[in-house]
């Protein structure tokens, strides 16, 4: 048992070799200062860490006293029968009995004698089901390693027979048997006999305040039974707080049902009171609820509401809905999602109020530390609107109050397969997740693009009512009594995954082997600027099992942990001071913002993506914002949009980001948060978009550089961080590192900066050793780009760049395909269809090659390179002059007009290869067919107009008669930008963005480089000539 200790529980006296210490630290990427944190709470320095981690001696510095408890918990024989009287929920499967019961049976049937002075005074069904309880908990914490062991006998080569589940769990009852069992696995014994205590000490709590209210309950209503005829209460999965108390729904002989809620009840009662000063309004639609409640010292009871048992009004409930909405956005609201508002007969009901008012007046010193808490404290933040969370590797799941789990989907979870079986096993299975009973059973996830304006209507109506009443609502918050409210640290899920993986058999072997696994909440830290220490209470809370709580007062700007840790000054402000603030920030631009945010919210599901009613306009705002009238001359323009990016900066202390939507069009995902790193969308693209800015606009002013430095010092420190393998990056130009290093060396050379970037050499290795793991290949995220962006010159033209950038070519030319016609092509990892285009296909990865030809003085590459280009020519359709997408059919062809995809990205690699000279005039004959053509919807550079213009600028400038038909293309582009607004490139413009080659950035770009033509077009990855 004493191997369960955990590293902060043995001594040691030895000062061993770092090198254990500083793996330790690698392994979840702490930084220095964060690891010392880590070593100071845990009691160790680097080196007596290192002792305990290669082996050296030790005793136990902490309380073991409960291995006395091992044998009597444990090891005991059964002296009575269990039976659980309902289904048992193990490992997300349901079961009729408890599994591995040979073992477990002793452990749950000899508590019942805990309840023994509740006999009697209680029904015993009351006691069965707080019995079944202890069961599920017992068996979900050691269902993994009894199936591992049963595995590992089955498949034991010494064995002469094969041990079938029934012989296996017999063998169980045998004290001896389970001794040696629970000895390869202490960390299990110790997380049991936690857990039996914990159900003593939380059962016995519950009962006695049960008994203890029972008259109080009765005479206020929420019961009209005796308490003794309470017959259940289910935790319904709920999650375990402070020592593994849970919610309790709690049921009466009669049908009566009452919540327990072991945690100050002060957040519904004053909700209650705010909200009915809000129906007072002749504004309010319609009576907004809430739950009635019991508050007493550190719990309450709160009344049960039950979901619509028919159908609803649909309008109704929809205005009232977003009426729901407008309230917690005034409070700050968050964690609203579908499991804590119920779609009950009379309307939505929020049931779960510890977070309805959230303190967001952190110190925050990270830019996105503050980009986060600045989309927090949006409606966005309420998790009403959808909200996608993660449940699988391929699945992601709406867990939204308006739209979550309106129809069943396919989720992946870990489950137990072939039950009390000799095939008995735990694998991962896709399984339906079934539709929310929290839903009014008549909404149909089609239905909601009509109702989406009803509940725009709630919102802004209730948002009318609470500006109506804004004084007395900010008289009542000065004035109400305080009460305690959760903090949202960390998203439960990330929590629950750990949780899951501490029941990992590999963990129950040692404490060390647990702090393994615990050491990721070190990793990167929720708590702000300098209470990172605030990790160790996570840890600890972990440790038991439970989901981390940490809560603050109303009239507190601590934040506290239920193991008792106080983080000081952890607010700027109390809660009920930032509150009031909030209230009287309230206003018609806050509301207007808010539309906005719900409409681009909406257009994430994609029943409102394909209705017409919710197709929106994009961009105007961005040109007609500012005071002055804009001639929108291409001048005006730019410095319009450089003046929209430094207004949606969000500055840290020393770094920027902003908030952005974010797309994965191959999962059809879209949210918005702080932008990536990347060139395409994220960090890199910004760069090198303010850094031209700069450079080209006159009196662009002093903040616009400022801007670039902070995110050229942001994208070094990622480059530092990938050379010394902290991070895992892909290779390429426009989603991998080097396009990163690419914005870095256009900040240099525009602005004459030097940055601390690695070692060329250093560099040079990690793209040499990522590329041999490379599947990609492509410009965007693969080698080519490598190659590309290496063969500009970003690391100079020496012995070594060179030979490497030659590796990189061959490496990728093996991995080629040769076709009937000798061209060359590399099929799609997901789909092995042979694609071609610039992006992804062979065009670009052929324009690459050819870079890389002139680069490296290679005939071997450019005639490779020739190849490359040349298959899509196949697929060149000349009635058209323009060519089909290999990736559609003959029966249904498809020639898109982009960057990306299709004539504009071909066009410009194969004029700018070297190989691809005499085709100029034909290809400027196919550019003209082009910019004649009817505009894309889109105007960003990836595959709308502007891009289009950038792509085919070259060619066209290059003959003076076709000069002025590219200006005209871009005349009418402009044109169509001044009375629609621009486009980005997600969603046809639906959904806006800030990225390079998606929106706004990208337009400044463009209109730059027309200002002026020395700026180096990124599509081409060019870069500035010093």
């Amino acid at each position: 048992m004493v191997q369960s200790l955990h590293v902060d529980e043995r001594y040691t006296s030895v000062s061993w070799k770092t090198i254990s210490a500083t793996a330790w630290q690698n392994a979840d990427n702490l930084d220095d200062k964060q690891f010392q944190i880590y070593l100071q709470q845990h009691g160790l320095t680097k080196g007596s860490l290192s002792a305990l981690l290669s082996g050296q001696g030790w005793i136990p510095r902490a309380d073991v006293s409960w291995f006395k408890l091992v044998k009597p918990i444990l090891l005991h024989g059964v002296t009575k029968k269990y039976h659980p009287s309902r289904p048992l929920i193990v490992e997300s499967t349901q079961l009729d009995r408890l599994p591995f019961s040979g073992a477990l049976e002793s452990v749950v049937a000899n508590q019942c004698e805990w309840l023994n002075p509740w006999r009697g005074k209680l029904r015993s069904e009351l006691l069965q089901t707080l019995t079944d309880s202890l069961a599920e908990s017992l068996a979900n914490i050691s269902i993994r390693c009894f199936v591992n062991e049963f595995t590992c006998l089955q498949s034991n080569p010494t064995e002469t027979r094969t041990t079938g589940y029934n012989e296996f769990n017999e063998s169980l009852k045998s004290a001896g048997v389970r001794d040696a069992f629970y000895a390869k696995y202490p960390m299990l014994a110790r997380l049991m006999i936690q857990q039996v205590m914990q159900w003593r000490k939380n059962t016995n709590e519950f009962l006695d305040r049960l008994v203890s209210d029972e008259r109080q309950l009765i005479a206020e209503g929420f019961v009209s039974a005796l308490a003794s005829e309470a017959v259940a209460a289910d935790s319904m999965g709920g999650d375990p707080h402070n020592g593994g108390s849970r919610v309790l729904t709690v049921s009466y002989s009669n049908g009566d049902k009452v919540m327990y809620k072991p945690r100050d009840c002060g957040a519904y009662d004053f909700y209650h009171g705010f909200i009915r000063i809000i129906n007072e309004s002749k504004f309010q639609p319609f009576p907004l609820l809430s739950p009635k409640s019991l508050t007493k010292l550190d719990y309450g009871w709160v009344e049960y509401i039950p979901t619509a048992a028919h159908a609803v009004d649909l309008s109704s409930y929809e205005i009232q809905m977003g009426s729901v909405l407008a309230v917690c956005h005034a409070l700050g609201s968050s964690d609203m999602h579908m499991d804590n508002i119920i779609a009950s007969a009379y309307g939505p009901v929020p049931i779960d109020l510890e977070t309805i008012v959230q303190n967001r007046s952190i110190f925050c010193e990270k830019a996105i530390e503050k980009a986060v808490a600045q989309l927090n404290s949006t409606v966005l933040g309420t998790g009403i609107l959808p909200t996608v969370m993660k449940t699988g590797e391929n699945t992601d799941i709406d867990v939204s109050a308006f739209s979550g789990s309106l129809k069943s989907q396919t989720a992946t979870i870990t489950c137990i397969v072939h039950p009390f079986t000799d095939a008995m096993t735990i694998k991962r299975v896709n399984t339906s997740t079934g539709r929310s009973h929290n839903q009014p059973e008549n909404l149909k996830p089609s239905d909601l693009p009509q109702y989406g304006n009803l509940f725009m209507e709630g919102f802004s109506a209730t948002y009318q009512a609470i500006l109506d009443k804004l004084s007395d609502l900010t008289k009542y918050v000065r004035d109400s009594s305080g009460f305690r409210i959760r903090c949202v640290m960390r998203p439960t899920r990330s929590y629950s995954m750990l949780l899951s993986e501490m029941r990992q058999p590999s963990r129950m072997h040692s404490g060390i082997q647990m702090d393994d696994l615990l050491r990721k909440v070190w990793s990167v830290s929720p708590f702000s600027g300098f209470h990172n220490y605030m990790c160790w209470d996570e840890e600890l809370q972990l440790r038991h099992c439970d989901i981390p709580l940490f809560q603050t007062d109303f009239d507190s700007t601590s934040l506290f942990s239920c193991t008792g840790k106080e983080a000081s000054n952890y607010y700027r402000e109390s809660a009920r001071s930032y509150l009031a603030k909030r209230l009287l920030s309230l206003g018609q631009e806050d509301l207007q913002e808010s539309i906005n945010y719900i409409q681009q919210s909406f257009l994430t599901i994609p029943y409102f993506r394909t209705s017409v009613q919710w197709r929106r306009k994009t961009g105007v705002s961005i040109f007609m914002k500012h005071d002055r009238e804009l001639n929108f001359n291409i001048l005006d323009m730019a410095y319009s949009l450089q003046r929209d990016l430094i207004d949606k900066s969000i500055c840290g202390k020393n770094d920027v980001t902003w908030n952005t939507m974010c797309n994965d069009e191959e999962k059809g995902k879209y949210e918005i948060k702080p932008i990536g790193y990347s060139l395409y969308d994220g960090a890199a693209g910004l760069c090198v978009a303010l850094t031209h800015a700069y450079i080209a606009l006159p009196n662009s002013g002093s903040q616009t550089l400022e801007l670039a430095s902070r995110i050229a010092l942001s994208l070094c420190d990622i480059i530092n961080d990938w050379t010394n393998r902290r991070v895992d990056i892909p290779l390429g130009a426009f989603s991998g590192i080097s396009g990163l290093i690419y914005a870095c060396t256009c900040y240099m050379r525009e602005t004459g900066h030097k940055l601390d970037m690695p070692a060329k050499t250093v560099v040079l290795d990690r793209i040499q050793e990522e590329s041999k793991k490379d599947t990609l290949l492509d410009i965007m995220s693969g080698s080519a780009g490598a190659c590309a962006v290496l063969a500009s010159g970003v690391l100079g033209q020496d012995d070594s760049t060179i030979q490497i950038t030659k590796q990189l070519a061959q490496r990728i030319i093996r991995q080629a395909v040769r076709g009937d016609d000798d061209t060359l092509a590399w099929p799609q990892k997901s789909t092995g269809i042979m694609l071609g285009g610039f992006a992804h296909g062979a065009t670009g990865i052929g324009w690459a090659l050819s870079k890389t030809a002139d680069f490296t003085n290679s005939d071997e590459i450019h005639d490779y390179a020739v190849r490359a280009l040349a298959f899509d020519n196949q697929f060149f359709d000349k009635e058209r002059g323009l060519w089909r997408d290999a990736r559609s059919t003959d029966n249904a062809p498809s020639y898109p007009m982009r960057w990306c995809h299709g004539a504009p990205g071909i066009i410009m690699a194969q004029y700018d290869s070297s190989d691809y000279k005499q085709q100029n005039d034909f290809l400027g004959t196919l550019a003209k067919r082009i910019i004649v053509s009817p505009l894309d919807s889109s105007d960003c550079l990836c595959h709308g107009t502007l891009g289009n213009w950038l792509a085919l600028k070259n060619i066209l400038s290059s003959y003076e008669k076709d000069a002025a038909a590219s200006d005209q293309y871009l005349r009418r582009v402009i044109s169509r930008i001044r009375s629609e607004g621009a486009k980005s490139g997600i969603l046809s413009g639906q959904l806006d963005s800030v990225g390079l080659m998606l929106g706004e950035s990208g337009w400044l770009t463009a209109l730059l480089i027309k200002l002026d033509p020395s700026i180096p077009n990124p599509l081409l990855l060019e870069l500035p000539t010093s």
